[in-house]
């Protein structure tokens, strides 16, 4: 399984793919703080190979988590539903 994660702020943007859960909350958090991003989204997938292509893609299993920035720099993490991540 694997961790892709997104965030944004004015004028700027980023994402990445994180092996597992700790390290992508690290990379959005700490993009987060240096870019004064107020939210997040994390999100749980699975890497497959279409079977016509080969081609390789990511499968949604699900589990997503949003982050919000607080004004105190704190960050907190809650579990969203995956139709919040589309």
């Amino acid at each position: 399984m694997l961790w892709i994660w997104e965030a944004s702020a004015p004028g700027a943007a980023a994402s990445g793919v994180c092996g597992d859960v700790g390290q992508a909350r690290f990379a959005a958090a700490e993009w987060m703080r240096a870019n004064g991003a107020d939210a997040a989204l994390l999100e749980q997938v699975r890497l497959a190979i279409s079977a016509g292509s080969l081609m390789p893609h990511h499968e949604r299993t699900g589990t997503v988590l949003r982050a919000r920035r607080y004004s105190n720099g704190r960050i907190r993490w809650r579990r969203a539903t995956a139709n919040q991540a589309a």
